[in-house]
């Protein structure tokens, strides 16, 4: 990384860089750029081929995207509070010259001028929010991977509720059942065989029951307790906000932040 210095009434730092291919190789240039950051009190670009990505939009074509590999470019200029400097150039910046069919294209080289320190976050906070609530609702391991384009997350979501349709199922005498009655119905019937519907039982023995382990007074008085509105809160709160969502929607996470 080579930085430079233009003389006005301020100073501004340029700096630019030309990363690595490899993830670990870039480890050093992350260090770097946290590490000048601290440094600059004033203006400050960096600038040139980073070898990453930010969004899943910024590459056409090759493996998919995951939110691991586009995390350490992500903390940098979060960390970095850089901006996108939008330029009148071709958006992609580099392809692999291969044949229409396997060509890849990526948006590799950008410019990050750093918003000023006192800029404070809600945008940050509110994108992911927004994530974490399209991860319940989408509950799609790969989508905690995570990108910011939402029309992408929309259609993933429309997508994998598609999937999870069974649209036709053979009953347990092979016969093909294609409508969501004959369909309910298959299903109803498997597991009233494997389940069954009623059982004899034998009768309870009251004294057999009374030698063993049995709730107290004060037990029982607990347990037939009024719930309070206190114990209810502490139970949400108790729950891990990435847990899956329930029947409405709505995960415990957006009852937390409500």
């Amino acid at each position: 990384m080579r930085k430079t210095r233009a003389e006005s009434q301020q100073k501004l730092v340029n700096s630019i860089t030309q990363s690595e291919n490899g993830a670990q190789e870039r480890e050093p240039l992350w260090e770097d750029l946290r590490s000048y950051s601290t440094q600059m009190a004033g203006p400050w670009i960096v600038c040139g081929d980073f070898n990453s990505i930010l969004n899943v939009g910024e590459r056409i074509g090759g493996a998919v995207v995951t939110r691991a590999e586009m995390a350490s470019m992500r903390d940098i200029v979060e960390y970095n509070q850089l901006q996108e400097l939008k330029l009148n150039r071709a958006y992609y910046t580099w392809n692999n010259k291969h044949e229409a069919s396997s060509k890849v294209y990526s948006k590799l080289d950008r410019n990050g001028p750093r918003q000023k320190r006192n800029v404070k976050k809600e945008s940050i906070d509110l994108i992911k929010a927004r994530d974490m609530y399209l991860a319940h609702k989408a509950k799609e391991t790969w989508v905690k991977e995570g990108d910011s384009n939402t029309t992408f997350f929309h259609s993933t979501i429309t997508r994998r509720r598609t999937r999870n349709r069974v649209f036709q199922i053979k009953d347990q005498h092979i016969n093909l059942c294609c409508t969501p009655e004959t369909v309910k119905l298959a299903f109803e019937q498997y597991y009233i065989e494997l389940l069954g519907t009623s059982k004899q039982v034998k009768p309870i023995h009251c004294g057999v029951v009374s030698t063993c382990n049995c709730l107290s007074s004060e037990h029982k008085i607990i347990l037939s307790a009024t719930v309070t509105d206190e114990e209810i809160k502490q139970a949400m709160f108790s729950i891990d906000g990435t847990e899956s969502p329930g029947p409405d929607g709505y995960g415990s996470q957006f009852l937390k932040d409500a």
